[in-house]
């Protein structure tokens, strides 16, 4: 009896209002229900799968990014140090050679150039900011602006310590055309005035022979020696004869007088080149000394980014 009373129930409930509102309406919205939110699910999960990989995509762009301006810095260091180290040989050349030639040792400066002249610091400047965010943003900027600075600077300083030496070279070939050209004048107008003493049996020709004599040295003297050769034992040494006799009042005849105007040019080329050559070798010293602190700042300064990615 009981099941014929189940069998009628649920045969009858098929039927009745509660089921119909059911199956059209609440079963539907269900089954609506839970489809609006699995699409919903997945692409909530698309979304946040793209925004992951995204940010991962930007944390290594941004940690390549950094990683290579670590490494162009840590080579700017060793470009510095290299160039530096070449700058104080170029000092010792203008010890050892005086007056003549010298050039520019030159040292591999790739790297400190990419840092002075070509990458875009604002770009590099908000990467570095963006990877120490939250941080000591004052002190960040501060080193990053060290970074930057102390490559400018050692790169400026050794391109015109370049451009000095080849001033220089410009200066020193012009000025030392011009004292080839005087000493020319002078050793003609010496041996006229040597002749001119001799003939005259002047008590004088004593004096300018005993030059002629000590000057003979010059024609066996190395190449690179003769200009301060010709400097010792002949300009100086006749300048200072032709003063002396100026000071005692002895009257100069053409030739003598001439030679005496034609000596002190020479000896003024001569100091030029001594002063313009003591003035450079004077400013690499100095230069050399502010690279070598430069150096040290650029290595501080740069000391965490190198830490975290030239590991």
């Amino acid at each position: 009896m009981i099941k014929s009373l189940l069998f009628w129930i649920i045969k009858d409930f098929h039927e009745t209002f509660i089921y119909n509102v059911f199956k059209d309406f609440v079963f539907p919205l269900f089954l609506a229900l839970v489809s609006g939110f699995l699409a919903w699910y997945f692409f909530f999960r698309q979304i946040m799968n793209e925004r992951q990989k995204n940010t991962e995509s930007k944390l290594t762009e941004l940690r390549n990014k950094l990683t290579y301006f670590a490494m162009i810095t840590h080579n700017s260091i060793e470009n510095a140090k290299g160039q530096n180290s070449y700058l104080k040989l170029v000092i010792a050349d203008f010890d050892r050679e005086g007056i003549n030639l010298i050039y520019w040792r030159k040292y591999p400066t790739y790297d400190l150039k990419i840092i002075a002249e070509k990458i875009d610091i604002e770009s590099y400047l908000l990467s570095y900011l963006n990877f120490y965010d939250g941080k000591d943003k004052i002190q960040n900027l501060n080193d990053f602006k060290s970074i930057i600075d102390s490559c400018g600077v050692i790169n400026e300083i050794f391109e015109m310590s370049n451009n000095d030496l080849k001033s220089k070279f410009e200066f020193d070939t012009k000025i030392k055309t011009e004292y080839t050209t005087i000493l020319t004048e002078c050793a003609k107008l010496f041996g006229e005035s040597l002749y001119k003493h001799k003939t005259e049996n002047n008590p004088l020709f004593k004096d300018l022979f005993n030059i002629h004599n000590n000057s003979q040295i010059i024609q066996s003297c190395p190449v690179e020696q003769i200009m301060k050769v010709q400097h010792e034992v002949f300009v100086i040494p006749t300048l200072n004869l032709l003063d002396s006799w100026h000071r005692d009042r002895i009257e100069f005849d053409n030739y003598t007088g001439e030679l005496w105007i034609k000596v002190k040019e020479a000896s003024d080329i001569f100091n030029n080149l001594i002063t313009e050559a003591f003035r450079l070798r004077s400013m690499f010293a100095e230069n050399y000394v502010y690279i070598n602190r430069l150096i040290l700042k650029l290595e501080n300064s740069s000391q965490k980014l190198r830490d975290d990615f030239m590991k």
